[in-house]
């Protein structure tokens, strides 16, 4: 017997539903007795759904094809996004304070604006991604790909960047203060006009380096 697929409207309306049961999940978090349900869409297929400024705190979407996906505005505080595909997603102004990004792919994304504080970005695919005046404060980006990347104006203070390729990237009007680049490859970056005050450039490739 073959399963009937829910039409697009379906769709929207079962998402929109997890959606409304995972807000409240949140809203009640410091209730005795919590209403709603946590959202679990690990693994799921969200290719180019519409989740601008949706509330994703805490959130499981470990693994799950975020891909062309519009999440401008999301709140993904302390959400869980371990290879999850972020592939050309929308996330500028997004909250993923602490958020688990280990091993995602965000290559060609739009994190403009979007505050990354703390978060894990171990590994991550960060090719070509647009980063411009983007949060990333003690985010750990550690072997990140960070190739071609748009860093120019972000906020990359006390920042993790140990052993990342960061090779043409723009690094201009940056903040790297008490970052760590230690073997990280900076060949061709852009580091124009950025603070360089106190970072680790320990074993670091500055070959035809931009300042």
């Amino acid at each position: 017997m073959t399963t009937r697929k829910p039409t697009a409207k379906e769709y929207k309306a079962a998402l929109e539903l997890v959606l409304n049961e995972h807000a409240r999940w949140a809203e009640t978090r410091h209730h005795k007795k919590r209403k709603g349900r946590q959202l679990d869409l690990s693994g799921a297929n969200l290719v180019e759904a519409n989740l601008k400024e949706a509330r994703l705190w805490r959130a499981d979407l470990v693994g799950a094809d975020l891909s062309n996906v519009d999440l401008a505005g999301a709140i993904l505080i302390d959400a869980l996004l371990e290879d999850a595909n972020l592939a050309h997603a929308n996330l500028e102004g997004a909250n993923l304070k602490n958020a688990n990004l280990a091993h995602a792919d965000l290559s060609d994304s739009n994190l403009q604006d979007a505050s990354l504080r703390s978060a894990n970005l171990k590994e991550a695919d960060l090719a070509h991604a647009n980063l411009s005046t983007t949060f990333l404060c003690v985010a750990n980006l550690q072997d990140a790909l960070l190739e071609d990347a748009n860093l120019a104006h972000a906020n990359l203070e006390g920042a993790n960047l140990e052993g990342a390729n960061l090779a043409h990237a723009n690094l201009s009007d940056s903040n790297l203060q008490d970052a760590s680049l230690r073997s990280a490859d900076l060949k061709e970056a852009d580091l124009a006009h950025a603070n360089l005050e106190r970072v680790n450039l320990e074993g670091t490739n500055i070959s035809d380096l931009g300042l």
